[in-house]
């Protein structure tokens, strides 16, 4: 047997223990066995003692807040029980127990105990729930990682495959029109002597800054990180000195960077195993999304660096985003009627997935980590679509297995002001007719269309 089918079997058995712990308890309260049998220390407890021994692994599987969570919950329970058992204690006679004091009327039992006695076992009851859920989410993440996390000697090279890797621009991180100004109208020896002059001065946040913080925040709940951020640049290593320092001063965990001194840096999306990639360089974008990375082209945003959240907030437009161009194709040649029918004629069948499909599939996956109501990322789908061809969108994400969080058939009607209420941290959508406003308020990106695309742009 595996460490991880040991460790999965253990789980599993672990996850009873309270709930049997708590009919035993029930069982006293009703004078059915005696109260000493119900009654274990927390210091004691076979779980307390399991957790405590195999803690490092929890955290990788779990992650450290979420076990930190899980051992509060536990030091409440047997809070929680002792007192149980210190009234058992007090209140028992012959016939033992709370209630068979009761019933024997041989001890007389206040109303007031009685109802003391009942709302420990209700809030007992409840705590007990939440251990067994979060235990049934251990066993689900450990049933659902690789085989090498619970092995002894593991390598020292780190692996992007398991992660969700962002790459961006130091122009999508950080606004540099300024000094992208100097480089267009100076030439690159006046705007490289500009950025190392200036090398201690931070830069301003720019449009993708709040998505990128948000992101890494997540990785807090987790000792084994989830995301990684990358600064691919066409700048070289010298100049970069100032996005570092500018990193360094807004504190993000970001500690991986290519320089590739002018040089294309799309034909580094497989070696860094990126998922998304967001630039201003044009050159790079088609490169990227024609390589089949999700790639979009930051637009120009002044964001605002007042508001706090800890979640992540992500919208999403549809074809030719999420899904595949084909039906747009119908919609541009043949007109709203056509595509109407076809989408009805086709509704069971699924739609061909985008480019962005993956990078929604990853986020999916990071969700199912969490809670539904405690997930730390929410994604919104804001399509022209009428609400007449929505079967085949939401068959469509069922066959895949991804979870959209709210959807907006917009029908036509500009998305701006939905995109603005939903909060998104960014918005990607492949039409200039959108975009247009949604930059007033909300950061957002254009998706390209790959060469080879049925649309033509």
């Amino acid at each position: 047997m595996s460490n991880k089918e040991e460790l999965v079997d253990e789980l599993k058995a672990l996850n009873l223990h309270h709930n049997q712990r708590l009919k035993i308890m029930e069982k006293a309260v009703k004078g059915v066995v005696p109260h000493e049998e119900a009654c274990v220390k927390l210091f004691n407890c076979p779980v307390h003692q399991w957790m405590e021994n195999r803690k490092p692994l929890l955290n990788k599987i779990y992650g450290s807040e979420n076990i930190k969570a899980l051992e509060a919950y536990h030091v409440k329970w047997h809070e929680q029980s002792d007192k149980v058992c210190e009234m058992l204690s007090s209140k028992s006679g012959e016939s033992g127990g709370l209630l068979g004091n009761m019933f024997s009327k041989k001890t007389e039992i206040s109303e007031g105990e009685l109802d003391k006695a009942m709302s420990y076992m209700i809030v007992l009851k409840e705590l007990t729930d939440t251990i067994d859920s979060n235990f049934k989410r251990m066993i689900k993440r450990a049933n659902a990682i690789q085989n090498d996390m619970f092995q002894e000697k593991r390598s020292t090279v780190y692996d992007l495959k398991d992660k969700l890797v962002i790459a961006l621009s130091s122009r999508a991180l950080f606004d540099l029109e300024k000094e992208n100004r100097i480089f267009d109208e100076e030439g690159p020896e006046a705007y490289y002597d500009y950025q190392l002059k200036n090398e201690e001065t931070p830069l301003e946040v720019g449009t993708a800054f709040q998505f990128v913080k948000n992101l890494l925040a997540i990785n807090k709940s987790f000792d084994d990180k989830l995301i990684e951020v990358i600064i691919l640049s066409h700048n070289n290593a010298a100049t970069g000195l100032r996005i570092g320092r500018s990193i360094e001063h807004y504190q993000l965990e970001i500690e991986w960077s290519g320089w590739t001194s002018g040089t294309s840096v799309a034909r580094y999306m497989d070696a860094f195993k990126v998922d998304l990639f967001l630039s201003a360089h044009p050159e790079d974008i088609q490169d990227a999304i024609n390589a089949n990375v999700a790639v979009a082209t930051i637009l120009p945003y002044k964001p605002r660096t007042d508001i706090e959240s800890d979640m992540v907030k992500i919208a999403f437009d549809g074809d030719a985003v999420i899904f595949g161009d084909e039906s747009e194709k119908i919609y541009q040649e043949r007109g709203l009627e056509a595509f109407l029918a076809h989408e009805r004629e086709n509704a069971k069948n699924p739609l061909s997935k985008g480019p962005f499909f993956k990078f929604l599939k990853v986020i999916s996956d990071i969700q199912n980590r969490f809670p539904m109501e405690k997930s730390p990322i929410r994604t919104a789908l804001v399509t022209t679509r009428s609400f007449s061809t929505h079967e085949r969108v939401l068959r469509t994400l069922d066959a895949w297995g991804v979870r959209i969080d709210e959807a907006f058939f917009q029908g036509g009607v500009q998305k701006y002001e939905v995109i603005k209420t939903f909060g998104a941290d960014i918005f990607f959508d492949d039409q200039d007719t959108h975009l247009q406003y949604t930059t007033q308020d909300t950061p957002s990106a254009k998706v390209p269309y790959r060469y080879q695309s049925l649309i033509d742009e």
